[in-house]
């Protein structure tokens, strides 16, 4: 069957606007509202032959005023008729019954704002709840039996549905981003109708985390992304592994394919690892930031150094923003046996600790080390290393892709020394590139923070011991992005397939597969 023609927008529905609600005592039901955080408008009196015909009412007197949200979002408009004056309605009306029931809004702190409504009077219609450690969550009974629900989000993230945007997109405007480069471009929520993406792209690391969603022509695309990133990156899969014996075989895939991936950058012509590819960290660069991964979640957050930066470790832009002192890195730059020197000891440091390790040493608890109110676990600490070596694999791939075929240039500025912030970037200079920067903590990355008390048992002696002497990773919570292209699969060039791995590596991807 021909896929039919592309129909213009429907000419409906456009933006929301707000919620009426009609209340006895209009400077109570403000006060309640006040008491949440909302700000309230002026009051206005309406009335006349325009307000009975809309109404459908005779003699209507009403006065009125508006509350927002601090950003300026899910208006609310209290209604008090004066006449023709409102029939009666229960207060206590249960939560179930037919009709409009709650409002639903997110706070930052529920206690604080249970605190400022008790304190006035109200209650809660039941019990506070921990719904599966994201929302902590209870509804609030206000005036006049008008019930607020209450969230606030338990795990870093801060998806807000889409909601809240007024700018051109949001009014449903044409927009012409052809070519645009868009780095550091917040798209959470974003609805692209109608849209010619062809040669457009996507780089977002924080994709593939718990929740994350990204919707093509109604097609969640993240599981399929996932997927084909797992069969051009054999031992990828094994990445979240969970107990001692998973956790070594992933980490010995790693260093395999690390050793592929290294030993083809010295195969490139002299100065080949200082090749920067569109301003982005070179392979010499990227190995000094996964040294410093690796001595934030494991010399920091795991073995509890005092001192466990290496000094050559890459620090990414955010670093100083983010109260990092930076003057404990070099600033000249290593030779390229320095930078394998020691990032071959932090690679043996991860090693020797998952040599002997327990699965009760795997849940032990520990501090994160960008977000200390957030704690973590041994595991999940050893998770985050996993993710930012293979995100970093990929980006060095294909720069090295870009490279052998001519492109990038030598001798990075300073700028281009500190790093992509975010540890994003794109190498593909063709149609519009989109690339996340500048984020500043790794506290919402690879999971949500757990809320145990930390232990104070050590972990493998000697794994501290090699640690001698430095990451700052960084987070964004899940995209949910949803878009409709309907051109997508008539104009749209798909990506080069990735060259075929060596017989060795396309033996273990036959594996990977037939073992998931």
């Amino acid at each position: 069957m021909s896929p039919g023609p592309a129909y213009p927008p429907v000419m409906g529905v456009r933006s929301f606007e707000h919620v009426g609600v009609i209340v006895e005592d209009l400077d109570a039901a403000a006060t309640f509202f006040t008491l949440l955080g909302f700000e309230r408008g002026e009051t206005a009196r309406v009335g006349g032959e325009w307000a009975d015909r809309v109404n459908g009412l005779t003699g209507t007197q009403v006065e009125m005023c508006f509350l927002t949200a601090p950003d300026g979002s899910g208006a609310i408009e209290l209604s008090q008729f004066h006449a023709p004056t409102s029939p009666p309605r229960g207060p206590d009306a249960a939560s179930h019954v037919l009709g409009l029931r709650h409002l639903a809004y997110r706070v930052d702190d529920l206690t604080a704002v249970l605190g400022r409504v008790r304190a006035a009077g109200f209650e809660t219609v039941a019990e506070v709840v921990n719904y599966e450690d994201v929302w902590l969550v209870c509804y609030v009974r206000g005036p006049e039996g008008l019930i607020v629900e209450l969230g606030e989000r338990l795990d870093g993230g801060d998806d807000d549905g889409g909601g809240g945007d007024d700018g051109p997109a949001a009014s449903g405007a044409p927009v012409d981003l052809r070519g645009a480069d868009l780095r550091g471009a917040d798209l959470r929520g974003a609805v692209l109708r109608g849209a010619d993406v062809a040669g457009a792209e996507i780089d977002s690391p924080w994709l593939l985390e718990e929740g994350g969603r990204l919707l093509v022509n109604g097609v969640d695309v993240v599981p399929l992304v996932d997927a084909e990133l797992d069969r051009r990156f054999p031992g990828r899969s094994e990445r979240r592994a969970s107990d001692p014996a998973g956790l070594r075989s992933a980490w010995a895939r790693l260093e395999e394919t690390w050793e592929r991936t290294v030993a083809r950058a010295e195969a490139l012509p002299p100065g080949g690892v200082d090749v920067s590819v569109d301003g982005e960290w070179t392979v010499a660069q990227t190995l000094r930031h996964l040294v410093m991964a690796t001595d934030t979640w494991l010399g920091r957050a795991v073995l509890r150094l005092d001192a466990p930066y290496h000094p050559i470790g890459q620090p990414d832009a955010s670093y100083a923003a983010d109260g990092g002192d930076p003057s404990i890195f070099r600033t000249e730059a290593p030779t390229w046996d320095e930078v394998l020197a020691v990032r071959a000891e932090r690679v043996a440091m991860v090693r020797d600790l998952l040599a002997s390790i327990t699965p009760a040493q795997l849940d032990e608890q520990r501090t994160n080390p960008w977000a200390p109110e957030h704690s973590e676990t041994v595991r999940s600490c050893l998770h985050t290393i996993l993710e930012e070596e293979w995100e970093h694999h990929r980006y060095a791939v294909r720069d090295l892709e870009a490279i052998e075929r001519g492109g990038g240039r030598v001798a990075p500025t300073d700028a281009q020394r500190a790093g992509r912030s975010g540890s994003v970037g794109s190498a593909s200079r063709s149609g519009a590139t989109s690339s996340v920067h500048g984020v500043p903590s790794h506290a919402t990355r690879c999971h949500s923070p757990s809320t145990s008390s930390s232990s104070t048992t050590p972990v493998l002696p000697s794994a501290r011991a090699r640690a001698s002497e430095p990451a700052a990773l960084t987070a964004r919570p899940a995209t949910h992005v949803r878009m409709a292209a309907p051109w997508l699969k008539a104009t749209a060039t798909p990506e080069p397939p990735p060259s075929a791995p060596p017989a060795s590596e396309a033996a273990a991807t036959t594996a990977s597969t037939a073992a998931s």
